[in-house]
């Protein structure tokens, strides 16, 4: 039992490291008035007009962040965040930089109409996302009832770390977008 548990660890380990090294690679991502460009290390730099972005998304979830970028060609460009794997950065920042920067995008000309970004709702702010989180939060309160009634077997706490650990990660997540979407408004 012991050499299988060494073995794992050991996967583990090496599976961890090649991620970190083939899979995962920085990227600079510089923000102007005008535009945002983002540049992976080793390849092309793409360069994003701020007025030609229709609508934004930033998820945000048990360490991952993204911010996806809707263009009129139906293209996304999407800049991701991993805090497992990635060292450095500071992407919140971004994120915020970014808000502000579109906040007050100049037009294209003197006579064009105000350009105006729409944020997308992500999948915690969307009506599934709310009722599947009452849904957890209910069925977490009916599964401690009957927990406190009948009590747990012997050989199930896995079960119950199970169901609880998901649970309140999704019901953490959840109220995290409420709030922030509570603030926007």
């Amino acid at each position: 039992m012991v050499q299988c548990g060494i073995w794992v660890a050991a996967w583990a380990g090496v599976g961890y490291y090649l991620i970190k090294k083939l899979a995962v690679g920085t990227t600079q991502v510089t923000l102007t008035a005008e535009t945002l460009t983002v540049q992976p290390t080793g390849g092309t730099a793409r360069q994003v007009l701020l007025r030609e972005i229709v609508s934004y998304a930033h998820n945000e979830y048990n360490g991952n962040e993204s911010l996806l970028l809707r263009l009129p060609t139906g293209k996304p460009v999407v800049i991701g965040y991993n805090s497992t794997f990635c060292d450095e950065g500071d992407f919140p920042a971004l994120v915020a930089d970014f808000e502000a920067q579109i906040a007050d995008v100049p037009p294209a000309t003197t006579a064009a109409a105000p350009v105006s970004i729409l944020r997308e709702k992500t999948f915690f702010e969307k009506p599934v996302g709310n009722a599947i989180g009452w849904l957890i939060l209910v069925a977490m309160v009916g599964f401690t009832g009957y927990l406190l009634l009948y009590g747990l077997k012997p050989g199930k706490t896995g079960s119950l770390f199970l169901v609880y650990g998901n649970g309140l990660a999704y019901l953490a997540a959840w109220r995290n977008a409420r709030s922030k979407q509570a603030k926007a408004q």
